[in-house]
């Protein structure tokens, strides 16, 4: 009667139901999303990219560690914290200027009668 279904353990309950090599790429890519927000926290520039960054790293940082005790992803709506975190980490957010083609959209549309 005294059996465990799960590991309280995301990481390992992960490895059991995906295998080693899965759950490995699974962790490397976290990983590295988390390397580009830190990177980003870290930098010299103090503007408010640098800010987003740290709060980013703050975040999922708290999301690791608390995985390490219990299987907090495997609740939809942390899964979902968690993956728009991750979303916002590896998108074009942490630069410090937007790409040419988005800034080169923008069209300035005056109507009659207004100061130019």
């Amino acid at each position: 009667m005294n059996t465990a279904d799960y590991a309280h353990n995301d990481y390992l309950q992960a490895a059991a139901e995906l295998g080693i090599a899965a759950a490995a790429a699974g962790l490397v890519w976290v990983l590295l999303i988390f390397a580009r927000a830190f990177r980003a926290a870290v930098s010299p520039d103090k503007g408010p990219n640098r800010y987003l960054a740290l709060g980013l790293t703050g975040g999922m940082t708290a999301i690791l560690i608390h995985s390490f005790f219990d299987f907090n992803l495997y609740i939809p709506a942390n899964a979902m914290v968690f993956a728009w975190i991750c979303g916002i980490a590896a998108s074009g957010a942490l630069r410090g200027r937007p790409p040419a083609a988005a800034t080169a959209a923008v069209r300035v549309v005056r109507l009659k009668g207004q100061p130019a």
